[in-house]
Order: structure tokens, then C-alpha cells, then sequence
């Protein structure tokens, strides 16, 4: 099999992601397990559409390195770069997006690394580079040979049981990838070095994530990791509420009256969101009003319908012209 390493991504779902393909080594399959599918690496650059989409999630394979595939010099597992490398921020810095369900998950460990030779990852710089766990929630908890890095360690799974261990069945551990079925969080102050002392890092730009186990995992063959994708949290621009041109959660009152202040109408130039520009043409407009309307959250009790710029000040302006008439005539 011939596999595709290096350059960047072509992909555009998300700026945030890991963008570099450093190295891919299959680790053995397991029993019961489609040979030769979901083993092209280059699947992260993709968004997979579901948990079994293999054009859009890429397997790990199980601890061990697999003959058959790949080089065998490379270490097994994968390892994802960032090309600008990324700061170690307040809380959580990675997600890592697996194919887990509930109930059922396959642990990778993960390890990072930064690039100290320059702004960001290289195809082969991690090669140089000193590796350190992203210490598991279970890590004490664990038996020989007690840190993944060293050995497989077991996995004791029952299809009609579930996980044996305390210290597997828990789906909400965190510092493994392909748990949580919403994405696993990772934090870079969680890294520790092979004597399990805590490392500080100030940035990283290299990820890698390996299986942490060899064992069968009944009629699922073995536990193998699958990945989607590797984010980069702090840099997330934050998803704004549409309608919401105050960004405070909600779209209410105080936003319309932003709307009707900066009205432009159709053909408006510079305006942005915070003006009520809700669909980024530079106008204040009917478009927009629609925006807020269709999110209109308001307060707790029911909202009142507010009409639209022009709809008020054709009804001011009948108002008026209703006063005059009755001052005249009065």
C-alpha cells in the first residue's frame, strides 16, 4: 500500500485543524476488521460525514506495528502537525475527533511535541523533536506496563458486559482520542515527561495519537482508534447567534433597535454585524430584518412582533399626517 505523506491540507472546513501529515504507521489490524479500508491517512483533510465514513476517518490499527504495512521504521501510530504552531492557552486547547458511539470506544493515547527550530511543523521535524504524554485521567489507575508509551496495555471487553476494569469504563475519562463521542478535549499543561513529571510547554505544533492496546474486543475484532480530525481550540473564532448584533446570546429588542438605527436599506455600503448586517452584504436591510426575526429569542415571556424600518416609518408617517389633519380642523 502506498500512502501519501506530507504537504498541507487542501481541506477548508475549519482553519483551526491539523494541517500537516507527518507520518502514518498501521498498527496490526484486528481480528474481525475490513482489511485495507480506512488506512488512507490523508481522510483527516476530509469531514467525514458519519461514524463509518473512511473517506472522511482514518484507522490507527492496535498497539503493535503491523509488518504488512507501511515502512516499519516510522513510529505507529499518526502524527498531525500545525504549520503555525499553537499556544498553550487557558483550558483546553485540542479536540480530537474519533468514531466512537456510546458504549463503545477504542483509546488512543496522545503525545505532543513542539517545533523548536522554527514557527511550526515540517513534514519531518518532529523527528528531533522531545515527545510528552497528555496525561490520561486513569494514568495512576492503569496496569502494567502502566504508561502506553512503554506497552500495550490491556483492555478487558465483554460484547454483553461491556468493560471490565473500573478504569476503562468510565466514557467520560479524558486524555485519550476516540472516547467521547462529541470529540475528546485535551489540555497541552496535562503533558508529562517519560518519569511522569509535568512539563511545562508554551506552544506545540505536533500531535501524535497511537492505539493504546493490542486486545480482542469480541465480535469488534480489537480495539484499533479511529481519527477524524485534530482542532485547535483557542484560535476558534466564536460561533455568533444570527440576529444577535450584540453578541450576548440572545436576539432580542436591543438588537432590533441596532437594526432600525443603522437601516440602510438595499445598497448600503461598510456596514458590518454589530450594525446589523446579518448576512455581510455591507447593507442594513430587509434581509437582515429577516435574519433577526426568524431568531428572535426576546425575553422569557411571548415577543411582539416589531415591523421593519420601512413598514415604521410608513405608519409614523400616517400617524402624523392624522395629527395635522386634526389640529386643522379641531
Amino acid at each position: 500500500m502506498v500512502v501519501l505523506i506530507g504537504g498541507l491540507s487542501p481541506r477548508g472546513f475549519s482553519e483551526n485543524l491539523a494541517d500537516v501529515l507527518c507520518s502514518y504507521e498501521h498498527g496490526l489490524y484486528p481480528v474481525i476488521n475490513n482489511e485495507g479500508t480506512f488506512t488512507n491517512p490523508q481522510a483527516v483533510f476530509t469531514a467525514a460525514t458519519g461514524p463509518s465514513d473512511d473517506t472522511g476517518i482514518v484507522s490507527l490499527g492496535q498497539w503493535t506495528d503491523d509488518p504488512a504495512q507501511g515502512n516499519g521504521i516510522n513510529p505507529v501510530g499518526i502524527i498531525l502537525g500545525f504549520s503555525t504552531s499553537i499556544v498553550n492557552g487557558v483550558g483546553n486547547d485540542l479536540k480530537i475527533k474519533g468514531n466512537s458511539r456510546t458504549g463503545w470506544y477504542e483509546p488512543g493515547y496522545v503525545e505532543v511535541a513542539r517545533e523548536t527550530s522554527g514557527s511550526g511543523a515540517t513534514v519531518d521535524g518532529w523527528t528531533d523533536e522531545d515527545w510528552y504524554l497528555l496525561k490520561p485521567s486513569n494514568y495512576d489507575q492503569l496496569p502494567f506496563p502502566y504508561d502506553p508509551r512503554i506497552g500495550s496495555i490491556d483492555i478487558a471487553y465483554n460484547f454483553s458486559t461491556g468493560y471490565a476494569e473500573s478504569y476503562w469504563s468510565d466514557q467520560s475519562m479524558t486524555g485519550y482520542a476516540d472516547v467521547d463521542a462529541d470529540g475528546d478535549f485535551m489540555d497541552i499543561s496535562w503533558a508529562i515527561d517519560m518519569d511522569g513529571t509535568e512539563v511545562e510547554l508554551s506552544d506545540i505544533a505536533y500531535v501524535r495519537i497511537r492505539t493504546v492496546s493490542d486486545s480482542p474486543a469480541g465480535p469488534f475484532g480489537g480495539f484499533s482508534t479511529e481519527i477524524d480530525y485534530v482542532e485547535y481550540l483557542n484560535g476558534v473564532v466564536p460561533t455568533l447567534l444570527a440576529g444577535d448584533a450584540n453578541n450576548d446570546d440572545s436576539v432580542d429588542a436591543a438588537d432590533y433597535t441596532t437594526y432600525a438605527d443603522n437601516y440602510t436599506g438595499v445598497g448600503g455600503l461598510g456596514m458590518v454585524w454589530e450594525q446589523g448586517d446579518f448576512n455581510g452584504d455591507g447593507s442594513v436591510d430587509a434581509a437582515d430584518y429577516t435574519i433577526y426575526a426568524d431568531n428572535y429569542t426576546g425575553a422569557p415571556s411571548a415577543p411582539v412582533p416589531t415591523p421593519e424600518p420601512a413598514t415604521l416609518f410608513i405608519m409614523l408617517s400616517a400617524i402624523s399626517m392624522g395629527l395635522l389633519k386634526k389640529r386643522k380642523y379641531s
